[in-house]
């Protein structure tokens, strides 16, 4: 996942919250630092919103 990706939140608990957003822009991509191992990133939502999520929440959609 890169800068300027299209992406799709998704998540079978939290989907409800985000079905508004979609799609998104990837702005900022982190990698983990930590134990975890689990990458993040800054995404500016379609509803003009932004937020930091786990990038396996993240679904990159595909430009075919």
């Amino acid at each position: 996942m890169n800068p300027g990706d299209l992406v799709n939140f998704y998540s079978s608990f939290w989907k409800k919250g985000y079905e508004k957003r979609n799609p998104g822009v990837v702005i900022e991509y982190k990698r983990s630092v930590d134990i975890r191992g689990v990458d993040s990133a800054v995404i500016y939502w379609a509803d003009g919103s932004f937020t930091r999520e786990y990038s396996n929440y993240l679904v990159k959609v595909n430009e075919d």
